[in-house]
Order: structure tokens, then sequence, then C-alpha cells
């Protein structure tokens, strides 16, 4: 990537706008390490001697933080998701395949919903910042619609048209604030750095000098 030059430029207010959204979610998004205390030791050699006779190796389980998304795999594809016909998938990107429960939405009678979607790249961005219309509280939900890919089985529909199929719209209204929040967290995860990765940035990934 060719550099911009050695002047220090100001973030696009689109950029700040997405920095902002991500500072305020990491710290709710990385909870604090829950301590558990170990179950009694044997007091005796005796005890001790017999507890590690009995003891078997196992393999520790792994941890998973709740509100985090799993690592992608190249596994196949859920066998519940309903894909478009013809629908591609970008390479080289997460994507991930969300399912709502009915119950939870603000629409049970249509059913169990679904969506596809993966992380944006300035296009999406600059879109979805147009409509915010620069309103740094509608952002954070339409940066989190514009990386819905498909809905349904049905690929995106950005014309407004009550009646189309895949209309984002329609679906961001029917899932209901619920789920319109889990959505904003996975966009928050797909675009924003964890502490670990952010501290390894600025740690190891970084060297200051003097110019001239």
């Amino acid at each position: 990537m060719e550099q911009q030059g050695a002047a220090v430029q100001e973030r696009p207010e689109g950029e700040a706008a997405t920095a902002a959204l991500g500072q305020a979610m990491v710290d709710f998004l990385e909870p604090e390490p829950v301590v558990v205390s170990a179950a009694a030791s044997p007091s005796t050699a005796e005890e001790v001697a017999q507890a590690e006779a009995d003891e078997e190796p196992e393999a520790e389980p792994p941890v998973r933080v709740g509100g985090r998304l799993p690592k992608a795999t190249s596994d196949r594809i859920p066998p519940w998701v309903k894909l478009p016909e013809g629908f591609r998938f970008p390479r080289n990107r997460a994507v991930a395949f969300l399912f709502f429960h009915a119950h939870m939405t603000d629409t049970p009678g249509k059913g169990d919903r679904q969506a596809i979607v993966w992380s944006l790249d300035p296009e999406g961005e600059k879109m979805a910042f147009g409509r915010a219309l620069s309103d740094v509280n509608r952002a954070p939900a339409e940066l989190s619609k514009q990386m819905v890919r498909a809905v349904d089985g049905h690929a995106v529909d950005w014309s407004g048209l009550p009646g189309a199929p895949g209309n984002v719209d329609v679906f961001w209204r029917d899932i209901g604030p619920k789920y319109r929040d889990l959505i904003q967290r996975v966009y928050v995860q797909l675009h924003v750095l964890t502490r670990e990765e952010t501290d390894d940035f600025f740690e190891n990934c970084v060297a200051l000098r003097y110019g001239g």
C-alpha cells in the first residue's frame, strides 16, 4: 500500500464513528476472567499417593467467553442455512451464519429467521454512513445492517420495496431490538481488535523513530 505522505491526516468522520462504536463495546465484550477455587487437596502422604494413582490425565476443555464469536473454520456450511440461488461468498473473509428464534423476534408469526453476514469494505462503510446522515447515534445500526448479505434464503434487497424478498429494512424491523443488538455485537467483533490483539499491535508491531 502506498504511503499518503508524512503528514498526519485527521480521521474521516466515518472512521471516527466506527472507532467510537468499537471503543464503546470493547469493555463490554471483554469481561474480566472468573477465578474458580480449586477443590480441597489431600492432606496426608497416603492421600496424595492415592490421588495421584487414581488421577487420569484429561485434556482441558476449550474455554469459551460468553458473548464471543467462535473461531472461523473450513467446516461445511450448517445444514439449516438457506442459500440464495447463485450466491457467492467473498474470498479470505470470515462469513457468519446467524439464526434467530421466532419467539424472540417482533414477528413470531413469520417463523424462525436467518441471515448471512460478513465484514464491510470501505465502499460499504461509505454507504452506511451516507444513510446515517453523519449522525453518530444512527451509525452503529446502519453499519451493522450494511453487513447483512442475505436474509431467509434471499439475497439482500436495498430497493426499499416492501414486498421484495430479502428487503433488509423489513427484516431489520421484524427481528426486533434484542436481535438487532446482537447483530451490532457481531459487527463490532468482526471489525474491532480484541484487547489482546490491540496490545500486541502497539507492543510488537509499531516502531517509532525521530525524523531528520
